[in-house]
């Protein structure tokens, strides 16, 4: 079974959640932030606590939602795993105009978008992204 941390902001911990059940059903064990990092504890901790989870799991997901947002601890995630060597995978859940902002920032941050192995811009983009990682279900 593989594993799989969703990195997202904390405030679109249901949506996360979401995700999460369904690549569960899938057969994928999963972990995030908001659901597996108690957020009361002392930052170091926290951090700890965060890192644990990613070096844990086998892939790291980006996960763009809502208007896109990603701020620096996002990019600072994204920038550790690209490091450690596992795939990194930006999964886009993005509507409307919003879309085209994200675009039009991932266009301009190269250091961040070229860490990402690549992007998946549906759920079925990104189911074919994992089989392509040979990730048994």
């Amino acid at each position: 079974m593989k594993t799989i941390f969703i990195c997202a902001p904390n405030r679109h911990k249901e949506r996360t959640k979401a995700l999460a059940t369904t690549l569960e059903k899938l057969g994928f064990t999963v972990t995030f932030a908001a659901e597996h990092t108690k957020q009361n504890m002392e930052k170091q901790e926290i951090f700890n606590s965060n890192m644990k989870h990613i070096r844990n799991a086998e892939i790291f997901l980006a996960y763009f939602v809502d208007d896109g947002h990603y701020g620096i601890d996002f990019a600072a995630e994204v920038g550790k795993v690209s490091e450690m060597r596992k795939p990194v995978i930006g999964f886009v859940d993005v509507n409307g105009g919003k879309l085209d902002d994200l675009k039009s920032r991932l266009d301009k941050d190269l250091m961040f978008t070229n860490s990402f192995d690549t992007f998946a811009w549906s759920f079925e983009e990104l189911m074919e992204v994992l089989e392509r990682l040979n990730v048994p279900k």
